[in-house]
């Protein structure tokens, strides 16, 4: 009697093992590319747009074997609009496509930003990056 080497292999075995491997990556990629996803579908519905004046801003960094890196910035800002005040809070990931700006930001002592909102509720904002 010969045994193949595919006898030992179960379809049930198998397909674990695809949406084992195909859920671990899912999640890298959610990690990687989620934070970006989730502002541009929420900029999507955002439709004026204003100054505000920046209260503070830090970044999230951590220690790694080659130095330290930076995670993302967390910006405080605030808002008149219609004489009425509004304070907001962002936390901007820090990749390629935002990195130009935020190093603006934190190393020149920028103030004045370019925010859009909500014009049904003033209260939902985020930062205009360009």
């Amino acid at each position: 009697m010969k045994i193949h080497s595919w006898d030992f292999w179960d379809k049930k075995t198998i397909l674990q093992t695809i949406l084992f491997v195909s859920g671990f990556f899912l999640i890298i990629l959610l990690f990687v590319f989620g934070p970006n996803v989730y502002r541009h579908f929420k900029e999507k519905t955002l439709d004026m747009t204003t100054t505000a004046t920046i209260t503070s801003c830090r970044d999230n960094t951590f220690r790694g074997r080659s130095g330290l890196y930076t995670l993302n910035m967390v910006i405080n800002y605030k808002y008149i609009i219609d004489t009425v005040a509004y304070s907001n809070v962002e936390i901007v990931p820090y990749d390629g496509r935002n990195r130009p700006f935020l190093d603006s930001i934190y190393h020149s002592q920028i103030t004045i930003i370019s925010i859009k909102y909500s014009s049904r509720n003033p209260a939902k904002s985020l930062i205009n990056i360009k």
